[in-house]
């Protein structure tokens, strides 16, 4: 028999708010130019559909997230005719995903009441570096919050729960492979818990985790070898891990990078973590259930207040903000660690983790260990929300203050949230106020912008139709506007639509992959004017290839 639901207060905010914050964020995808970040993350996928291989016709270290856009991609192809507005289009199918997780973290800790409402709302208000896209960075913060919220509320241990966990994080790892350490890490805690407890539950969950991580592993694997050899991938694999972007640093060197940036994070991040690591110790030292915890309670909130205070007033970027109420997080955990351990293990130190190993991988410090600590937000709204409902109320006067302070506090960061989600647009300098120019051609169609951005795009767009016209062979635009590959049917004649720059590195690694791929010579090469020396590549192409070379008023159209 069906249980009803009986809906409370809290659901009718919840409700609420998600459907005001739904129509702004869907509202909003039409504003922001989709530059070089957007505009590659559709590449890849993109170049997926025309027949590339991964590993051995796109580079880029972030491709294997281009495997799960890729169904996204081949269901659009089914449905549209031809790419003019897919980042608008793929903004949409972003924020319809966006919002089903939203909902997914709601209904699923909804037991939770106001801290259910905040980590969803908090999450659906947010993303990634303000890009509504689907991404390496965009997906797998999605994918480790479900893994999460999935084993921390799988009480009954049922066995599809943690497959499906499983699958989910498997997925994070694709968009950051060092995530697999977090595998090894659950492997060992499960192991522990279960010799101490003589419980084989965790175990059992374990193993389901696993199939759902093998499974998805599995398909990953039958797609990549179905368009290429292992030989051949291992072929490409050197120069593939040889990426100027991101070069190699050990284990060490990322600890020390990793705790660096947390540390500088902002004016007063050494004073907070500093008081953080003393006030966590003395907690966990302080074995009497007195005064003294109510205390610590207030020089808890006053650490994580004073630490988000230059995030809105010196430096209000929407990645920051999901960090500071990791803190409050912490201190609700050591007050409460039995009833808050599994989302402390499962949320907050998973995010944490993930923190660590995107850091490893990346080169964008606070900015990138700020957005995977989202998935530890979440975490701490449930943590905070158990240790403020054991506060005993009638024995100390005050606790009712308190928690008070901390709904309002709550309140004060959900409204922060959708503030900078309104004001803040990647790659633009300006609000949604400021764009009031709409492109009218190519992938970029339906969105508006600023007058400067319409103009420059549109004159670009021009300029490289006659490459467009060609209708066979393959594609190279030498240049670092990368949403020109999605305006043009040809496929992609680059190891990357990412090239990191127009300089001799990017050319002498497009000289490798052409050894290499032979038949990945393009037939049209395209190169702006505006890129510094670029007559040097140009002239390089020719000498190399015998392309023939036309003029445009941007740029030059190298054909054979």
């Amino acid at each position: 028999m069906i249980k009803k639901l009986k809906l409370n207060k809290v659901d009718i905010v919840f409700m609420l708010l998600f459907l005001i914050g739904s129509i702004f964020i869907f509202y909003k995808c039409r504003y922001g130019f989709g530059n070089q970040d957007e505009s590659f993350y559709l590449t890849v996928p993109y170049r997926l559909t025309a027949g590339d291989g991964l590993f051995i016709n796109e580079w880029h270290l972030s491709q294997m997230a281009g495997f799960l856009i890729y169904p996204f991609m081949k269901l659009y192809q089914l449905v549209f005719d031809g790419t003019d507005g897919i980042i608008l289009h793929f903004r949409y199918i972003f924020t319809f995903l966006h919002i089903c997780t939203s909902l997914f973290i709601y209904v699923r800790l909804r037991k939770y009441k106001i801290a259910a409402l905040g980590a969803s709302i908090s999450y659906l208000l947010f993303t990634t570096f303000g890009i509504m896209a689907l991404s390496y960075n965009s997906i797998a913060v999605a994918c480790t919050t479900i893994t999460g919220i999935l084993l921390a509320t799988n009480d009954n241990k049922k066995w599809y729960i943690s497959y499906l966990a499983g699958l989910f994080y498997a997925a994070a790892v694709l968009c950051c492979p060092y995530l697999v350490i977090g595998y090894f890490i659950y492997a060992l805690v499960s192991i522990i818990i279960s010799i101490k407890s003589h419980i084989k539950d965790n175990i059992k969950e374990f193993i389901y985790l696993t199939l759902g991580c093998a499974t998805l592993a599995v398909i990953f694997g039958i797609f990549v070898l179905s368009r290429a050899s292992i030989l051949e991938i291992m072929s490409a694999f050197p120069i593939l891990l040889n990426d100027p972007d991101h070069p190699r640093v050990t284990i060490l060197e990322n600890i020390y990078k990793y705790i660096t940036f947390i540390r500088y994070s902002n004016v007063f991040s050494e004073l907070v973590i500093g008081g953080t690591i003393v006030l966590s110790i003395i907690i966990v030292s302080d074995k009497k259930d007195g005064q003294n915890k109510y205390i610590y309670a207030i020089i808890g909130i006053l650490l994580t207040v004073i630490y988000i205070l230059p995030f809105i007033f010196f430096n209000r970027y929407i990645n920051f903000l999901m960090f500071p109420s990791c803190i409050l997080g912490l201190f609700a955990f050591l007050f409460l660690p039995k009833k808050n351990l599994k989302y402390f293990l499962f949320l907050w130190l998973n995010g944490f983790i993930y923190a660590f190993c995107v850091n490893w991988s990346s080169n964008q410090g606070f900015y990138v260990i700020s957005t995977a600590t989202t998935v530890s937000t979440i975490g701490s709204f449930i943590m905070i929300y158990n240790w403020l409902k054991d506060w005993d109320i009638k024995k100390y006067k005050f606790n009712m203050q308190l928690k008070y302070t901390t709904c309002i506090l709550l309140a004060v960061f959900i409204c922060l949230m959708g503030y900078v989600r309104y004001n803040s647009l990647f790659w633009e300098n300006g609000s949604m106020s400021d764009m009031t120019e709409q492109i009218t051609v190519g992938a970029e169609k339906g969105i508006f912008t600023t007058k400067e951005n319409k103009e420059n795009y549109e004159q670009l767009y021009v300029d490289t139709q006659p490459v467009r016209d060609i209708n066979d062979g393959s594609v190279l635009y030498y240049t670092t506007s990368t949403y020109l590959y999605l305006s043009d049917s040809k496929p992609s004649a680059s190891f990357s639509a990412w090239l990191s720059g127009i300089n001799e590195p990017s050319f002498n690694k497009l000289m490798e992959y052409y050894n290499l791929n032979p038949d990945k010579i393009p037939s049209v090469i395209y190169c702006s004017k505006s890129d510094y020396n670029v007559l040097e590549y140009v002239n390089g192409f020719i000498d190399a290839f015998g392309y023939n070379l036309e003029q445009t008023e941007l740029g030059y159209i190298l054909k054979k």
